[in-house]
């Protein structure tokens, strides 16, 4: 939840396209090693799932980053 209000309050202020994206990689990345570290969810499978779920976001970040 708290990824979800930084990603959109924190890039809506933002008004040039760089410090967007360097706020929208670190926020996915913070995300990424959070939920590695706390493993937040009791079966170990839907943990991974959530993981690949975090990485698709850091992807889609990226991928935006080049076009």
């Amino acid at each position: 939840m708290t990824r979800r209000l930084m990603l959109t309050c924190l890039t809506v202020v933002l008004t040039d396209r760089s410090s967007f994206f360097l706020v929208s990689l670190s926020v996915s990345l913070l995300s990424i090693a959070a939920h590695n570290t706390v493993q937040p969810l009791r079966d170990a499978s839907l943990n991974a799932f959530v993981t690949v779920e975090h990485w698709l976001v850091f992807l889609v970040v990226i991928c935006a980053a080049f076009l």
